[in-house]
C-alpha cells in the first residue's frame, strides 16, 4: 500500500448540519455529522455494498463488500466530478453496474462504445480522489464452515459477515499507514441488509475492530461517493470469481492500482473471528 491517509488537507467551514435534499451545502453537512469536526486531520470511510446476481445468499460463490475511503477534498471533488461524467456521458443518474445488465438493463442499451468511454472517466475520478478503496471477499464455503449456527446466520449473515471482514482490512491498512483515530462509515440507506451492518457494526464494538466509526445511511442518489463504491465492489467481484473484464468494462481494471487493496481472509483468520462471534451468544 504505497498511499497514505494525510496526503490531501480538508478545508474549514462552519456550515448547519442539514441533511435535507434540497439544502445546497448538504454534502458538507453530511460530513459535519459523520465526523464532528472540519479538522483537516478527520479521515472518513465511505463503503457501500453492491452484490449481483444474489451475492449474499448461500447460492452465491463469493461475495464483496468494497468502497473507498476519502478526505473531505476528496468526497467533495468527487461528487463533483462524478455529477459532471456523468452529465458527459448522458447517463441519467444514479450510476448502477447493475443497470448495465443486458438484455433487461436500465442502461442495457448503452453501446460498448459509450459504456468503455464512461468507465474510464469513472475510473480515472475515482482513482484522482480516492485515500484508498478496498474490497473484502468471502466465499460460500468458508461462510458455511465457520458461520452456519443458525443463530449467526439469523442476526449476521452472509452479508454482516464479509462487513466485518471489510471493516478489519480497513483496520489493517489504516495501522499500516500509521492512522489510528476511528474511521465513520457510509452506506446506501436502501440496501435490503441494512439490518446486518447495524448488527455486525454493533457487535465490532465488541471485539477487536478498535478504528470503526460510527455508521450512517444515506441515499446514493444523493452522494455520488456510493456510486463510485457500487463500481469498486462490482468490479471487485469480477476479479474475486477469476472472469475477464471484457464487452466495455475492460477499463474498470483500472481500479486495482497501487492504492487498492483486496483481500480473502486466510482461513485461520475467518476461524478466529467465528470464534469470537460465538463468544458473544
Amino acid at each position: 500500500m504505497t498511499a497514505t491517509l494525510d496526503r490531501r488537507t480538508a478545508g474549514e467551514t462552519a456550515l448547519p448540519v442539514c441533511l435535507d435534499a434540497e439544502n445546497p451545502n448538504r454534502l458538507v453537512s453530511l460530513w459535519w455529522a459523520m465526523q464532528h469536526s472540519d479538522q483537516g486531520s478527520r479521515q472518513a470511510a465511505v463503503i457501500t455494498c453492491y452484490l449481483d446476481e444474489g451475492g449474499t445468499h448461500d447460492s452465491a460463490p463469493v461475495a464483496v463488500v468494497g468502497g473507498l475511503l476519502l478526505d473531505k477534498s476528496g468526497f467533495l471533488g468527487l461528487d463533483g466530478e462524478w455529477t459532471e461524467i456523468l452529465q458527459k456521458h448522458e447517463i441519467p443518474p444514479p450510476l448502477h453496474m447493475k443497470d448495465f445488465r443486458r438484455p433487461d438493463g436500465r442502461l442495457a442499451d448503452i453501446s460498448d462504445e459509450r459504456r468503455r468511454a464512461l468507465f474510464v472517466d469513472a475510473t480515472a475520478a475515482i482513482n484522482k480522489h480516492k485515500v484508498y478503496s478496498v474490497a473484502s471477499t468471502l466465499t460460500t464455503a468458508d461462510y458455511r464452515k465457520y458461520f452456519g449456527a443458525p443463530h449467526l446466520k439469523q442476526t449476521m449473515g452472509f452479508y454482516g459477515i464479509c462487513f466485518m471482514l471489510a471493516l478489519r482490512l480497513n483496520y489493517e491498512i489504516a495501522a499500516a499507514n500509521q492512522y489510528t483515530g476511528r474511521i465513520p462509515l457510509l452506506l446506501d440507506g436502501g440496501n435490503e441488509y441494512a439490518g446486518q451492518v447495524r448488527e455486525a457494526h454493533a457487535v465490532s464494538q465488541e471485539i477487536d475492530f478498535p478504528n470503526a466509526g460510527s455508521l450512517t445511511f444515506d441515499d446514493d442518489r444523493l452522494v455520488n461517493a456510493l456510486q463510485a463504491a457500487d463500481v469498486i465492489t462490482w468490479a471487485s467481484r469480477v476479479r474475486a470469481m477469476g472472469e475477464p473484464f471484457s464487452a466495455a468494462y475492460e477499463p474498470l481494471s483500472g481500479l486495482f492500482d497501487p492504492a487498492h487493496e483486496e483481500r480473502r481472509f486466510p482461513e485461520d483468520m475467518i476461524a478466529k473471528l467465528a470464534d469470537s462471534l460465538l463468544k458473544l451468544w
